[in-house]
């Protein structure tokens, strides 16, 4: 019975500090997912090898790295699309995507709809027009060439 005991608890442990190392890892892409995550920044974190992170990352998370993180920043992103008047490329450069075309598709693979789409479904316009705010006549005017959105 001890020794049963003992090789399963060795296992539990084992399992357990895996579980708690790759932890690390996805709690630093939780707090920097707006930032370029390199894999071997996570790699380090979880003080394991790239090999045995990727196979003890998908065992604990249920998919690689790279697909929890772009979930990550899809799930953050209909929070910005449902709640901000930014637009689709600006929602999509602060939550880490830094090609607008790449998120468009990754969003539609992930929810069967475009950002444009999610944002109408909860009446708001796909994106939001430009709108022009008028400077206060004690600032001078810059030329900048750019609208600000209200």
């Amino acid at each position: 019975f001890l020794v049963h005991l003992a090789r399963h608890g060795a296992v539990a442990d084992s399992e357990s500090r895996v579980q708690f190392l790759i932890g690390n890892s996805i709690a630093y892409m939780n707090r920097h997912f707006t930032e370029k995550i390199r894999v071997e920044t996570l790699v380090r974190l979880a003080h394991m090898s790239r090999r045995n992170f990727f196979r003890s990352f998908k065992l604990a998370a249920g998919c690689s790295p790279v697909e929890y993180l772009i979930r990550f920043r899809l799930r953050h992103s209909v929070d910005q699309l449902i709640h901000s008047d930014r637009s689709i490329a600006e929602i999509a450069a602060s939550c880490g995507f830094y090609d607008s075309n790449f998120f468009c598709k990754k969003f539609r693979e992930h929810y069967s709809i475009t950002p444009g789409r999610c944002r109408a479904m909860h009446g708001l316009p796909p994106n939001p027009p430009f709108v022009t705010v008028e400077k206060p006549e004690s600032e001078p005017e810059k030329c900048s060439g750019k609208h600000s959105r209200k």
